[in-house]
């Protein structure tokens, strides 16, 4: 599937510049430098290990670099976990995160209260939210039907199919309108039909919303057909940064994960999804 290029005049939403981050012994990431510009979708891939969620971490300010540094919108930044929402970063967690005792409404409104979905702090303010500012509440029922899971606002995450409650995390990150998304394996758990509906929405997102899009995924075949770029971290290193097709067939690419683990998005049974 061949699409154009983000413009060039895109802005450089996202920048690392020679990060470099060190747990003891550990080198978690080695002298990264990476881009994503508004309106584009870039894959970040890796062996388990490679610094994937690291270099989420540091961007999301949960992981200060060694050294290196962090540009967002192409101004040097500390990133702050409790400044993400107004710096324009949301982030969605591998697992769901999403609060039990809460309504899918709820939840989403907590996007506009944390930026660290899972923390007390959110669900405090999900509630006073919801009493005081019906603006948020009328907000993330937007993002909800935007969403396709409206329907579902007023029910609690438990009583809900896994693909939906994967659809409310997504609102939860997208109800503070990020210029900067961080999508942390999104198609985990789910099966080829919602892949391919996951595919669709992610375009959307870059293309109608204009933000700049960075995931994290394990499905490789959801990776080169979804992004526009592909990154590939080994060992903290970045192996490759490059279109799709080029990346695919980098032998070092090959040898360090693509021959090794990487998965497939699963079929659907009965026919070609």
């Amino acid at each position: 599937m061949s699409r154009s290029s983000p413009a060039t005049a895109a802005t450089e939403r996202l920048s690392l510049h020679n990060v470099s981050v060190r747990f003891g012994g550990v080198q978690a990431l080695d002298q990264v430098s990476l881009t994503v510009s508004d309106g584009e979708v870039v894959g970040l891939i890796g062996p388990n290990g490679a610094g994937k969620t690291t270099l989420f971490n540091v961007v999301c300010g949960i992981v200060r670099p060694t050294s290196g540094e962090v540009r967002l919108g192409g101004t040097p930044q500390r990133p702050v976990t409790h400044r993400l929402v107004r710096d324009g970063v949301a982030r969605t967690l591998q697992g769901l995160g999403l609060f039990a005792g809460l309504t899918v409404r709820e939840n989403v409104m907590a996007g506009l209260s944390s930026t660290v979905p899972g923390m007390a702090a959110a669900a405090i303010g999900a509630h006073r939210m919801l009493r005081h500012d019906r603006e948020a509440a009328r907000r993330a029922e937007d993002v909800l039907d935007e969403l396709g899971v409206l329907d579902a606002a007023d029910r609690r995450p438990g009583d809900l199919p896994y693909p939906v409650r994967k659809r409310v995390a997504l609102a939860r990150a997208l109800v503070s309108e990020p210029a900067l998304l961080l999508l942390d394996e999104p198609a985990g758990g789910l099966g080829a039909a919602d892949i391919a509906d996951l595919a669709r929405t992610v375009r959307d997102l870059a293309a109608t919303r204009g933000c700049a899009i960075l995931l994290v995924e394990h499905h490789v075949d959801l990776v080169m057909s979804l992004c526009d770029r592909v990154a590939v971290l080994d060992f903290g290193r970045l192996i490759a940064d490059g279109a799709p097709q080029e990346v695919r067939a980098d032998p070092a690419v090959v040898d360090a994960y693509l021959g090794i683990e990487a998965p497939t998005a699963p079929r659907a049974s009965g026919g070609a999804a």
